[in-house]
């Protein structure tokens, strides 16, 4: 694993050999993938901090999640730095009338996957938005953004690895009073114990942003249950009216919590790639 640092942020390499020769919702924490799949706003979320990193520490910690999960990829991260101008012509139409902060978020998540396609041998091209305003990842890559307020991160690898990945990004944030019935199922609120209803949003924003390039179907916060492992990180979540001969039925994931972020990485790996470890062996320490 590299691990270099410049003026647009943090970039983490792992030696990924054979390189190229390609749930969610908009709110407090904004994704690339802007279906929105049940509640996700700004009105459901209450902030308790402010995040401080400048992306290394989490950059990081998302790089040590996929792994866990068996997935090889690279990462980088970075606060929002980039404008308009920074976007290539063809990736500017769905941002040209926002918010100079929406602006500034999403051009710098297409600016990190851009340096992440081109350290996989990807040659620069824009990144299109496609179906459900999800990134259209090159042929032969697979990928995914996620931002919240003063981090900005971008997951990408190569489909001979790893099927397909989410990642969903929080600010340490609690969600409002009555919300988590909405969200959870009551086989995990029975389950839940004292693990904030926040993780199983999380996990379940993930998991939506990783089965959807492969499925294209629109989840419910109830359509999947999760259930998380007794090393408090990994889960498996289980998308309820998929058959269970779907290669995406189960998906595996790690939430895990810093200082000042919520993280959740769900990985589909590749047949041949490395399997998911369950020992709980390689449970992660937050980065502060």
């Amino acid at each position: 694993m590299q691990l270099l640092r410049d003026g647009g942020g943090t970039r983490l390499y792992p030696s990924i050999p054979g390189g190229r020769a390609g749930i969610s919702a908009r709110g407090g924490s904004s994704d690339e993938l802007e279906i929105p799949i049940a509640l996700k706003s700004d009105e459901h979320l209450q902030a308790t901090s402010a995040p401080t990193s400048g992306g290394s520490g989490e950059a990081e910690l998302v790089l040590k999640l996929f792994e866990a999960l068996g997935a090889e990829v690279v990462v980088e991260a970075a606060p929002p730095f980039a404008d308009l101008e920074m976007l290539l012509p063809a990736e500017r139409e769905p941002v040209q009338k926002a918010v100079e902060k929406r602006v500034r978020e999403f051009a710098t998540g297409r600016v990190l996957a851009r340096r992440a396609l081109q350290r996989l041998g990807f040659p620069e091209a824009p990144l299109r938005v496609g179906p459900g305003r999800a990134p259209l990842w090159p042929e032969g890559a697979v990928g995914t953004i996620a931002h919240t307020a003063g981090l900005c991160v971008a997951v990408c690898t190569t489909l001979d690895r790893v099927r397909s990945v989410g990642l969903d990004l929080e600010c340490e944030l609690e969600l409002k009073e009555g919300l988590a019935e909405r969200i959870l199922l009551q086989e995990e609120r029975t389950t839940r114990g004292a693990r904030p209803a926040l993780h199983y949003f999380c996990a379940k924003e993930a998991v939506y942003k990783c089965q959807y390039p492969l499925s294209e179907r629109f989840l419910e916060f109830h359509d999947v249950c999760v259930e998380f492992a007794q090393d408090r990180e990994s889960f498996t979540a289980n998308i309820l009216e998929e058959p269970d001969s779907s290669p995406w039925k189960r998906i595996h994931g790690r939430v895990v919590t810093t200082a000042d972020h919520v993280l959740a990485a769900a990985a589909l790996v590749s047949e041949g790639g490395i399997s998911h470890r369950q020992d709980g062996a390689d449970s992660l320490e937050p980065v502060e």
